[in-house]
């Protein structure tokens, strides 16, 4: 298991409040690591652990590349 992540304050703003959901999805799935929920979602790998930081949103370019993979996956 990596570091212990510093704590964020979900009251703090947008970006607290997703890095607080991303780290509570984690602990309910059982702690997956960010690489495998990267790959799950269609992300690159360090795009959840950023948005987990609480120090930025993940770009938008992100979320319609990883459509898109997902799309281009699902029609092989």
């Amino acid at each position: 298991m990596g570091r212990p992540e510093p704590p964020v304050d979900p009251a703090a703003g947008p970006v607290q409040q997703l890095a607080h959901e991303l780290r509570e999805l984690r602990r309910s799935a059982g702690g997956v690591s960010y690489r495998t929920m990267a790959k799950k979602a269609g992300f690159s790998v360090t795009t959840p652990a950023k948005a987990a930081s609480g120090e930025r949103l993940p770009s938008p370019s992100a979320g319609v590349s990883a459509r898109f993979q997902s799309r281009s996956s699902m029609s092989r």
